[in-house]
């Protein structure tokens, strides 16, 4: 009897076990998924899908015909132009961190530009650093404005959160990180004499501070940067700020960046400073720039 008990226990198990693996491969994420080759080559990402699955670094979707591993790249493109799968949108800036009013002609008499002073530099640096182009084998990630008066106010960008707070040893100034909806992340550089704290609401257009000295106690530096992090790979998708301005904020500033291109140009006499034609938009080489992809998307 206890024999025959021991093996209807073991037979139990048996069935059991079996329906398990059954209910495994019926729902695994990765069944009857097509090669990924296969969604690059005949959809190349123009085609929206019908679904999109996500299950720790496997990413699928579904399109007539079948499933397919689309990865990191095909996530990204998804994400950023399928209406029905789009994430929450990048905020809207009023400003890029100083104000219009910093960016005027040249003056030959004072050698000011707004805010910004013109003298002969010693090295490569210059009034605007592009969003999207390469500097020191590496891609410039942020706006980047040169040859500022120290004392020029550095200004909210949005309505933000001030996240954190950070002094940096070799300049001499402090970063500052303003949180929108807990999602975007709006950088600051070269600030100083700090009239906000951590934890602290702003608005925009809200004074957050001061520029300071650059590194070398010249002029100020000051940067901008947005970006958004990804927790499937650990990646960053980085904005060009200007592209996130309202249409008649953006007009007043690409206008303001151009110009300045221009006479920069014409006062260290090298027209080659700026290629017009590498820009998208003045200040902004590329559109996106997308941080440790493996691979990184190209929006279309």
């Amino acid at each position: 009897m206890k024999h025959f008990v021991k093996l209807k226990l073991l037979f139990l198990l048996f069935i059991f076990g079996l329906f398990y693996i059954l209910f495994v491969y019926f729902n695994s994420t990765n069944k009857d998924i097509k090669n990924p080759q296969t969604a690059f080559e005949s959809l190349q990402y123009h085609t929206c899908p019908y679904t999109l699955k996500v299950s720790g670094k496997n990413i699928s979707a579904d399109w007539i015909g079948g499933a397919y591993i689309v990865g990191e790249e095909g996530y990204y493109w998804i994400i950023n132009n399928c209406e029905k799968f789009i994430e929450s949108s990048p905020p809207i800036l009023s400003n890029l961190g100083i104000a219009p009013i910093d960016f005027e002609a040249f003056d030959p008499a004072t050698l000011m530009a707004g805010a910004f002073r013109f003298e002969q530099p010693k090295d490569d640096r210059k009034p605007i650093s592009s969003f999207g182009e390469v500097k020191e084998y590496n891609y410039n990630y942020s706006l980047s404005f040169d040859f500022l008066e120290p004392g020029t106010d550095v200004i909210a960008a949005l309505d933000s959160e001030v996240r954190d707070i950070s002094f940096d040893m070799i300049s001499s100034n402090y970063t500052l990180i303003l949180s929108y909806n807990d999602i975007y992340q709006i950088y600051y550089s070269g600030v100083l004499d700090l009239q906000v704290s951590e934890g602290e609401k702003v608005k925009a257009g809200q004074v957050l501070g001061k520029l300071g000295l650059n590194d070398e106690g010249a002029l100020a530096n000051f940067q901008i940067r947005i970006s958004k992090e990804n927790l499937i790979n650990d990646s960053t998708l980085y904005y060009c700020p200007l592209q996130l301005l309202p249409s008649e904020t953006k007009a007043e500033y690409e206008s303001k960046l151009k110009l300045l291109m221009e006479e920069w140009e014409n006062f260290i006499d090298n027209s080659m400073i700026y290629e017009e034609l590498d820009y998208s938009i003045p200040g902004c080489i590329n559109e996106f720039k997308l941080y440790r992809p493996g691979p990184g998307p190209v929006p279309l």
